[in-house]
């Protein structure tokens, strides 16, 4: 059995492991607190750049995804503030009779402009097709006079079949056609939607507080 003073010996040669310990421990802490701190700094502009977009993108796809349904899940893409419906849904046989995703795709566009918010912040809805540029340089321009047609018939589609949108709002509404180095792009008619400078100026006015504001001077 050990003595007292062993005990007290083997006592005070453990002290100086559980003081470094300690020590180690709240330094650790420190760093740690530093690296949250710098991190905070750097995710709360990130966050207030992306929070208005976002929430343009997610009243978009809450829209799309009520008008739409399951029934077009395969054919109508909702990605960040885009529509991408698939050309297939636009052709028919018989000329005179509507696609059926005209409808659909008429109502989103008409939420979004009851939407007081969505409607104060959407700059431009750009109907837009896409001319694959692995087409010969021969063709290019008939096929973008073309895919530009196509993109006007889709507008007009969308504006004639809704007044509300036809007197209201028909200045929020382009249509064009571009050249895609991505051949599956030519199988889709594409809406964007740009978002207006208010939209902007939010962004702005979030990321203020985070500018360097310099020490007043004497």
């Amino acid at each position: 059995m050990m003595n007292d003073k062993e005990k007290t010996l083997k006592l005070i040669s453990v002290e100086p492991i559980i003081m470094l310990t300690l020590i180690g421990l709240m330094l650790t802490g420190a760093l740690l607190y530093y690296r949250a701190v710098n991190l905070q700094r750097f995710l709360e502009p990130a966050l207030a750049v992306l929070e208005p977009r976002t929430r343009l993108a997610s009243r978009l796809g809450h829209l799309a995804s009520e008008e739409f349904g399951v029934d077009y899940a395969s054919k109508v893409v909702v990605r960040s503030s885009r529509i991408m419906v698939h050309k297939s849904l636009f052709s028919s046989n018989e000329y005179h009779i509507m696609p059926l995703v005209i409808s659909p795709l008429t109502r989103v566009m008409h939420r979004m402009f009851e939407d007081p918010w969505m409607a104060a912040n959407v700059e431009l809805i750009m109907v837009k097709t896409s001319v694959p540029l692995s087409i010969s340089p021969e063709d290019r321009k008939e096929a973008l006079a073309r895919m530009r047609q196509q993109s006007e018939t889709v507008l007009n589609a969308i504006l004639g079949t809704d007044p509300y949108l036809a007197s209201g709002y028909s200045d929020k509404f382009a249509a064009t056609a571009v050249f895609s180095r991505s051949n599956d792009s030519a199988d889709w008619v594409i809406m964007d939607i740009i978002p207006s400078e208010r939209l902007h100026i939010e962004v702005l006015e979030r990321l203020g507080k985070y500018a360097h504001k310099p020490s007043p001077t004497n």
